[in-house]
């Protein structure tokens, strides 16, 4: 489920350094911002903020958390994406490991007896001597 958007700004404002404090049912910011006591205690549970006391801080998960929050509904593959487009406006993921990629090419990157050489399955003694394709 997405988080609401205040508390993500919540968030992002520790991140800029300044801890907030507990204030009646709220953690406040030094710039008004809050956020409901009980929200932030489940994302300290989960280890996305330190909570110490009456004051709460960001800690080095906060950045992933707020980068998937950003990115939902597909978060984790959205965050590790890199689309480049080409002058024929293919679109390609950049991140995608290139076997993948090259597996989508009309020619096959390795020939056949290439292939099974490299994998060392059913290859005779004849093709193994000869040259690949």
């Amino acid at each position: 489920m997405r988080p609401e958007r205040s508390l993500v700004r919540f968030v992002r404002g520790l991140m800029a350094g300044e801890p907030a404090m507990l204030v009646g049912e709220h953690f406040v910011l030094g710039d008004g911002c809050r956020a409901p006591a009980i929200k932030i205690k489940e994302l300290a549970a989960i280890g996305v903020l330190r909570v110490e006391g009456p004051a709460c801080a960001a800690n080095g998960q906060t950045s992933g958390w707020v980068r998937r929050s950003l990115l939902y509904p597909d978060t984790h593959a959205a965050q590790y994406r890199i689309l480049s487009t080409d002058s024929q406006g293919i679109t390609t993921n950049l991140a995608e490991s290139r076997s993948r990629v090259w597996g989508r090419a009309k020619r096959p990157f390795l020939s056949d007896t290439t292939w099974r050489l490299a994998s060392g399955s059913g290859v005779s003694s004849n093709e193994r001597n000869s040259s690949p394709d």
